[in-house]
């Protein structure tokens, strides 16, 4: 659906609507056009809706969701920008690479946004910004970018806080330029160190390729082609070095162990499941990078990391005593790579397990016949093995209540 569509389904509904109803849509609707002629005005292809779909109360009789092909009041909105970025050229002559001119983003809506009781969600959709691996805590930080109104005594002042939210406000244009200010700089900073490392060492510049030892600076790229016919790249193995994330994320990371299911045949194509308990948001990079380090051979896959995650935090474990006791904040989000409609897939999963602490993995390699619609199955059916498998049904009381 183009955002145009979108636009106009909320302005129709918006005048067949009570009073407040009525004035959320149109809200919302003003706020879309204002994003078009801000970011999207000479490229319309750089601000898109991705997918409109049901809240999990009305995903009923274990069924399982479909993107909806029409706005409903109470559906989620997924949006995807190609942020714009301002960073300065490199110098004529440089051995430096030029710096990116965008970043992707997801925007995900809550139902009823504006007026909806909980926050948009940003996140980056980038593993790299320019030559720099994404890390832990720039992810962290444009996930949480808005922050409740109740929080701000204990996050007001702090480098970095993000935007305030409260509901009936529009905040995602506030959003998207806090997201850009602190990924700019967050560049500029890599960038810097890069320099000071040149300097030091006097060797060259130090990119986001790691030498493999072997004289090759990177892994051999493998073009696969997937169920759609699409040519893909594998993907790549990007180091982690420990200045990635803190002490207290790395020791958190380290006592976790993924649990992976046996190889599914079907028709030549292989299905593996992976599964891990997720705490922390944060976490979701660096137990990626660890799966990838556990099974190297996930690089030469076709759809390597087909992911859903959900993790749950209390307001409390962000940020000091001044949150709303017992207030929970469940952060969620998935990726196909490359496999359509995957991803949502098993976020639909996670749901139907009422798992609010998770990360489901699935690895498909390619056989070269098309299963077609039966892919999907196997796809949930390798998610549902692992997360048995690794205890996590069992902890949420949801065995046997949905597969």
């Amino acid at each position: 659906m183009l955002v145009d569509d979108l636009i106009a389904q909320l302005s129709a509904a918006a005048c067949t609507s009570d009073a407040e109803e009525s004035t959320s849509y149109q809200e919302l609707a003003d706020e879309l056009l204002a994003l078009q002629s801000i970011y999207a005005l000479d490229d319309p292809a750089a601000l898109k809706v991705v997918s409109l779909y049901a809240s999990s109360a009305e995903s009923q009789n274990g069924q399982e969701k479909q993107s909806l092909q029409k706005w409903q009041p109470s559906c989620k909105v997924r949006l995807a920008l190609d942020l714009p970025l301002d960073l300065p050229n490199v110098p004529s002559g440089s051995s430096s690479s030029a710096p990116p001119t965008s970043l992707r983003l997801s925007i995900t809506l809550p139902p009823s946004y504006p007026s909806s009781s909980s926050a948009p969600q940003l996140q980056l959709l980038d593993r790299f910004i320019g030559d720099y691996e994404v890390d832990a805590s720039l992810f962290g930080q444009v996930l949480r970018t808005f922050f409740h109104h109740s929080d701000g005594p204990s996050v007001g002042g702090r480098e970095g806080a993000g935007v305030q939210w409260q509901s009936g406000e529009v905040v995602l244009f506030e959003g998207c330029e806090s997201v850009k200010e602190r990924v700019e700089k967050w560049y500029k900073q890599q960038k810097k160190r890069e320099e000071e490392r040149r300097k030091k060492d006097g060797r060259g510049a130090v990119g986001a390729v790691v030498s493999s030892g072997g004289g090759s600076e990177t892994s051999p790229t493998v073009i696969s082609q997937d169920e759609e016919g699409k040519p893909r790249p594998a993907v790549s193995r990007p180091k982690t070095g420990s200045s990635v994330a803190d002490a207290e994320l790395q020791r958190l990371i380290s006592s976790k162990k993924w649990t992976s299911t046996a190889p599914l045949l079907e028709r030549k194509s292989t299905f593996i499941g992976h599964a891990i308990r997720l705490d922390r948001a944060e976490e979701v990079p660096l137990l990626l990078q660890s799966l990838l380090d556990l099974y190297p051979r996930m690089e030469k896959a076709t759809h390597p990391l087909m992911r859903a995650w959900a993790c749950t935090e209390s307001g409390e474990a962000t940020g000091g005593g001044n949150h709303e006791k017992g207030r929970k904040v469940v952060h969620r989000d998935c990726d196909d790579d490359g496999e359509s409609a995957a991803g949502g897939r098993l976020a639909h999963l996670l749901e139907m397990l009422h798992l609010d602490n998770a990360l489901v993995v699935v690895t498909r390699y390619y056989g070269g016949i098309h299963l077609g619609a039966d892919r999907f199955k196997l796809i949930n059916r390798v998610a549902r093995d692992a997360l048995e498998a690794a205890g996590l049904l069992s902890q949420s009381g949801a065995k046997g209540s949905a597969g």
